[in-house]
């Protein structure tokens, strides 16, 4: 700040300068001056002010090389709003405002049935900052407008309606699930760098100002980073990749949106092998993903810069097989929208059903997985699930008492008990049920006598429907039986 006083040391004239008033990168690194544009527009502020043009980097003694009595400045301009709390914000200009006019209260207006403040601050030496404050608190969730009327310039220029309103939301408190974590990219090319992308699950704009992120070593959180230090909105439905260096991730992967892609520095340390990423708000826990390099589809020839996607979104993240890699076809990963692995929950009213009659694991996005679904009315469930093909012989025991959510899925992405891809047969897949959940298994009816109690259900071109067997205590259970046609190789 340099302050000009006369002799009796009464202030004369103020100015509090910036680096960035010189507009130009090189002058600004030295040698050069800052010269007043219009000596009778002194009020403007940085606006009034530029980088000397003169060869000699400025002019002592001398007219301004950027003298101009005719300067036209910008017009007035209100530019952001941001929120002190629920009872004050601040509203900032383009430059310096009229104060005296920017201190009336019925210059402001606020919508939503507030009205005007009850308190007009302006700040100096800038003048291009007002803080108002209204006697009632302002409602989380909602979307203000701020409307700054009468407010002039200091040259009284009165600030055009077209610049005169700004929109503002109160963040509503992040709740648990409100906030999803969808991908994560843990073991990047050499040179590379990781991501994690998280998805508003919820119905209305969240602050990232409100999250942070953190990764979870045996039941201990650490390295918690906030994602903003200002009001940054999510809305519903947008994805939102984080990462250390966004260059990076854009170079690498196909960005739809660069907005998209949000650089957090410094950014948790993800382990290549396996780890736990977390959100938090306010100290609640928001949404976790535990990670493990297994979880890659098998046939991968590297694992380096392949993400992990989150399937459904309606399933928790260690649902068996609701972490895939991303599609060869995607490039590998999705950062900042929606997955290539994304699957819609099918909606069934059965106990039972299959997401699909046909899979082929190919990682190329389309059916890799054989997927089985499930809902009940109520928990208590236990499930023994096993894979055989149609000769009766075991492929796979997928789970050995299995306690089941109310709904959920079981997952087989093709590969046998040695994990060796099974051979390229279409298996049929059958329900055992007692008093609980039995066995899913496959089979001819020759295997009744290996598989007691089983009912066999006929898979599409492959049994004759007269020899369908029907087990006397099954038969009230018969409208579980899931009928497969499975088919491409798996």
């Amino acid at each position: 700040i340099i302050i000009l006083k006369n002799n009796k040391g009464k202030e004369i004239h103020k100015l509090r300068y910036d680096f960035n008033w010189y507009r130009d990168s090189e002058k600004r690194k030295g040698g050069y001056t800052l010269e007043l544009i219009d000596p009778e527009s002194i009020c403007l502020g940085f606006q009034n002010w530029t980088a000397s043009r003169d060869s000699s980097g400025g002019t002592p003694g001398k007219k301004n090389s950027v003298y101009q009595t005719d300067y036209k400045p910008e017009v007035l301009k209100l530019k952001l709003v941001e929120i002190i709390d629920s009872l004050r914000i601040t509203l900032t200009f383009n430059k310096s405002a009229d104060s005296v006019k920017a201190s009336v209260n019925s210059n402001y207006f606020l919508n939503n049935g507030v009205g005007n403040p009850i308190n007009s601050k302006i700040s100096g030496p800038d003048f291009n900052q007002v803080m108002l404050t209204f006697s009632e608190p302002l409602s989380k969730g909602y979307t203000y407008r701020i409307t700054a009327s009468n407010v002039s310039d200091c040259k009284n220029t009165i600030i055009p309606a077209d610049f005169n309103s700004l929109e503002f939301t109160i963040s509503r408190n992040i709740s648990k699930n409100d906030i999803l974590i969808t991908e994560i990219l843990f073991n990047p090319r050499a040179g590379g760098s990781d991501f994690v992308e998280i998805l508003n699950k919820s119905d209305y704009p969240l602050d990232l100002k409100d999250l942070s992120i953190a990764r979870m070593i045996k039941d201990s959180i650490n390295s918690i980073q906030q994602l903003s230090k200002k009001q940054v909105f999510i809305e519903p439905g947008n994805y939102i990749a984080l990462t250390p260096d966004p260059d990076n991730i854009k170079k690498e992967y196909t960005i739809k949106d660069t907005a998209s892609i949000i650089k957090i520095d410094p950014f948790p340390i993800f382990n290549d092998d396996a780890g736990t990423a977390i959100l938090i708000s306010k100290g609640q826990k928001i949404d976790q993903l535990s990670y493990s390099d297994k979880m890659h589809f098998q046939l991968l020839k590297t694992r380096e810069g392949v993400s992990l996607e989150r399937s459904k979104l309606n399933r928790p993240n260690n649902d068996p097989g609701n972490l895939r890699s991303a599609t060869s076809a995607s490039g590998f990963a999705t950062p900042g929208y929606k997955n290539s692995q994304y699957s819609d929950d099918p909606v069934f009213q059965e106990n039972f059903k299959l997401a699909s009659k046909t899979f082929s694991p190919d990682n190329d996005g389309y059916e890799d997985l054989l997927e089985m679904n499930y809902q009940f009315p109520g928990p208590g469930k236990i499930a023994n699930v096993s894979i055989f093909n149609v000769h009766g012989v075991l492929i796979k025991k997928l789970l050995k008492n299995f306690i089941l959510n109310n709904e959920g899925s079981f997952i087989w992405d093709g590969y046998n008990e040695q994990g060796q891809p099974a051979p390229g047969e279409a298996p049929a897949q059958v329900l055992h049920r007692g008093e609980r959940l039995g066995h899913l298994a496959v089979g001819h009816e020759q295997d009744v006598e290996r598989h007691p109690g089983v009912e066999v259900a006929q898979p599409s071109g492959l049994l004759d429907p007269g020899r369908l067997l029907h087990h006397p205590h099954l038969r009230e259970l018969r409208a579980q039986l899931i009928q497969v046609a499975a088919a491409g190789h798996v």
